[in-house]
């Protein structure tokens, strides 16, 4: 997957709707990879991000019929930090074994399988992350962050989605 993320980031960097963006964001660079995936049919959804230190925003990508751009979108942070680049030749972990170490917590530690994954690739204090978090059909949460070097648990942390976030009643 990790040769497959590189094409599609080959592809959109080719397109023109990409070459329009960095004329005017040239300092513009990779932060991150998201994917959206239903874990029962295997669908997968890619959104590539990029950051513009000069403005601080996120400007997004998606392929679906034809390439669709969010450009200079808000960063949602606590304290306002510079991000990270994303190099991917730092990547040694690929997405199907972030992916599986993932299920595989899941299943033999909590007993629980995942129904919906979300799955970031980024850089978090200068190390690449799989941030992945599975939502269960038991209503639980997992979110686990695993080094993309060398596939070590960064953290790791289940709750029921009624815990998430309390709401004022």
């Amino acid at each position: 997957m990790l040769k497959e993320l590189k094409q599609k980031l080959n592809e959109l960097m080719e397109s023109k709707e990409f070459r329009e963006f960095k004329k005017n964001a040239p300092k513009s660079y990779l932060v991150s990879c998201f994917w959206f995936i239903d874990a029962k049919t295997g669908k997968k959804e890619l959104k590539i991000d990029f950051y513009n230190p000069e403005k601080h925003k996120i400007s997004s990508f998606e392929k679906k019929e034809k390439i669709e751009c969010r450009i200079d979108q808000e960063i949602f942070q606590e304290k306002k930090e510079i991000l990270n680049e994303l190099k991917l030749e730092k990547i040694k972990v690929d997405f199907e074994g972030a992916i599986k170490k993932a299920k595989d917590i899941l299943l033999k530690k909590y007993n629980e399988e995942a129904s919906k994954l979300i799955v970031i690739l980024q850089n978090i204090k200068g190390v690449g992350v799989w941030n992945i978090t599975a939502i269960t059909s038991g209503f639980k949460l997992l979110n686990l962050k695993l080094n993309a070097e060398n596939n070590e648990i960064i953290s790791e942390h289940l709750e029921s989605v009624f815990e998430f976030k309390k709401l004022d009643t």
